[in-house]
């Protein structure tokens, strides 16, 4: 079973007049979002806020969706959940999850590190048929 002990203090940015440049950076698109921790252990997934508090419940689509990456080890990734509007705009929202409203696409945007250096952003969606 996973424990909360294993939560990864994350990095905050920094505001500055300029992004840094150079070879040993890398940027992507800041999208409206949760920052998360996802915690993968088997099929167990916990999904945490930037600050721990646990927000599996308010997103089992999500958490149901991660479950079924397949792993060969515990799994720990620093994601952005964001929920687009129509037009496939960012729409922070609808992250609220007002009952009112009608489903809602989800998914997490996390990047990977490789031994070689930064891998591309990957997106987790929800299955159609969890939204």
């Amino acid at each position: 079973m996973l424990h909360r002990n294993s939560f990864i203090e994350p990095c905050l940015p920094t505001l500055a007049e300029e992004p840094p440049a150079g070879p040993g950076w890398v940027h992507e698109v800041k999208f409206d979002g949760y920052r998360l921790q996802l915690h993968k252990e088997g099929k167990d997934v916990v999904l945490l806020s930037k600050s721990s508090n646990d927000f599996t419940s308010r997103f089992p689509d999500i958490a149901t969706a991660a479950s079924l990456i397949p792993t060969k080890s515990s799994v720990i990734l620093d994601c952005e959940l964001t929920a687009c509007a129509d037009d496939g705009t960012p729409d922070f929202g609808r992250l609220l999850h007002k009952p009112r409203r009608p489903p809602v696409r989800m998914g997490l945007r996390h990047s990977f590190t490789k031994r070689d250096g930064p891998a591309e952003p990957q997106a987790l969606r929800a299955p159609p048929e969890a939204q």
